[in-house]
């Protein structure tokens, strides 16, 4: 694993975290979403400790909980590694994914003003700039901004906990690896901003769902499959 010196005194708590293992969670789960982690990749404690600067303890602690999250799993006699979803789980997701984002889409649509559909326009420059350079990183960063900044719109906090653990529950990194993946993309948060820009409901969620449909249809085709042989 590689070494992300995250350095904590012994005696003293994470900054803006009420607790280390809160801290280790966090910091895990950021790891594992961008792929730095990657899904089936073994978690050994003392070198996930190592990697962020704590004692054992918080580090056994966060991955036990990312465990009840479905995020890990727990080997025999192995410790911990990322979970890679089956084509099952990943239809399930986007299943999901597709009701609550699809809603939080339709509430912002008329709550779009001119300075969050500038901050969209932005972000997707910064999208088709980071695709143009091969940063996939950069990339995923202005993924999760344009989307968070379009739900946030909505105001509905509900909608917005929802989107953040499912999220949280998929290393959604995995999308950027798949060959042609991005340039598609970018290409289907053009017609997601065009709608938001015609501030209609309907419209904008329409684009929100088939981007998702079109993201699974290209995670099951790199496992092999297509959406109707799901196992």
């Amino acid at each position: 694993m590689t070494s992300y010196q995250y350095t904590l005194p012994d005696d003293a708590e994470a900054p803006e975290f009420a607790t280390k293992k809160d801290f280790a969670l966090a910091r895990i789960r950021e790891l594992i979403r961008r792929g730095d982690y990657l899904p089936g990749a073994r978690l050994r404690q003392a070198a996930v400790a190592s990697d962020l600067g704590l004692s054992l303890t918080p580090v056994r602690e966060a991955l036990g909980e990312l465990q009840t999250q479905g995020l890990v799993e727990s080997v025999q006699h192995r410790g911990y590694r990322v979970v890679d979803p089956d084509p099952g789980r990943l239809a399930e997701l986007y299943a999901a994914r597709r009701v609550v984002e699809s809603a939080a889409a339709r509430a912002a649509a008329r709550r779009l003003g001119g300075r969050r559909l500038d901050r969209l326009a932005e972000l997707l420059e910064a999208m088709t700039a980071a695709e143009a350079a091969g940063d996939r990183g950069a990339m995923a960063a202005a993924d999760e901004a344009f989307h968070h900044t379009l739900y946030a719109a909505g105001g509905n906090r509900y909608l917005l906990d929802s989107i953040a653990a499912l999220w949280d529950a998929f290393p959604r990194h995995a999308l950027w690896s798949i060959a042609g993946r991005p340039r598609v993309s970018l290409r289907e948060h053009a017609a997601i901003l065009d709608a938001a820009r015609a501030g209609k409901p309907k419209k904008l969620a329409r684009a929100i769902a088939a981007h998702l449909d079109d993201a699974l249809a290209a995670l099951l085709a790199d496992k092999g499959m297509d959406q109707g042989d799901r196992s």
